[in-house]
């Protein structure tokens, strides 16, 4: 959705500068709540005032009364976002409230505004999701919550089905590439765990990050 503001003019009336003052308020207040009603609804289904932004996500920035300041940015791999003036920001793992006062900040002490009402809408979040493959029932995407930063490789296994008879549950295989391409493999016993050894990786809480690939091997008869 694309919204046009009209601006007041600048110069008020000296009868009546209230005026001026309360219509740009509401403008502010109507604004805002469009913005938020075109935001994906599963951005927001879960308390969106909590989310963190996370690394692939797309922000839509703009402070208020400054129509060339308006654009579309997806957060980098290192968790920054480029803006006018204050260049590259880190955002990641900040709420939208948390780093619209931030940006507010930058621009008030860099001297570039005396008082910016920044405003960020999360346009798209990136996906967070782990894909489980092998000897499981249900093999395929598991998606992540959208707050949770991680997801307990147990309770992923569990969404894919569960392990299958023909399943290895001592050396099941999670592949993980960093933000700079680099593969680390683990090797985690969750047979262990599924036992009831309590002192288990597993058990301890191997958590998977958005991307891991879980392999679970077959066992050799």
């Amino acid at each position: 959705m694309r919204l046009i503001l009209t601006h007041l003019p600048r110069k008020e009336s000296p009868a009546q500068p209230w005026l001026a003052r309360v219509a740009a308020t509401m403008m502010l207040i109507i604004y805002t709540a469009m913005a938020l009603a075109s935001t994906p609804v599963t951005a927001r289904a879960s308390g969106g005032g909590d989310y963190q932004i996370a690394v692939r996500d797309m922000l839509q920035f703009q402070i208020f009364e400054e129509p060339d300041t308006l654009m579309v940015q997806r957060v980098s791999a290192t968790g920054e976002i480029p803006l006018p003036l204050v260049e590259v920001v880190k955002v990641e793992r900040l709420t939208l409230r948390e780093a619209e006062a931030k940006l507010r900040t930058l621009y008030i002490d860099g001297g570039y505004f005396i008082s910016p009402q920044v405003i960020l809408v999360l346009q798209q979040y990136d996906d967070r999701s782990v894909y489980v493959l092998g000897e499981v029932n249900k093999p395929g995407q598991i998606r992540l919550q959208l707050e949770a930063p991680s997801i307990n490789i147990v309770e992923a296994l569990t969404n894919a089905g569960g392990l299958t008879r023909l399943a290895r549950g001592d050396l099941v295989q999670v592949t993980r590439v960093d933000s700079d391409k680099r593969e680390t493999r683990f090797t985690v016993n969750v047979q262990s765990y599924l036992a009831g050894n309590r002192n288990s990786e597993a058990s301890k809480g191997f958590q998977l990050l958005p991307g891991d690939i879980v392999f679970v091997p077959e066992r050799n008869f």
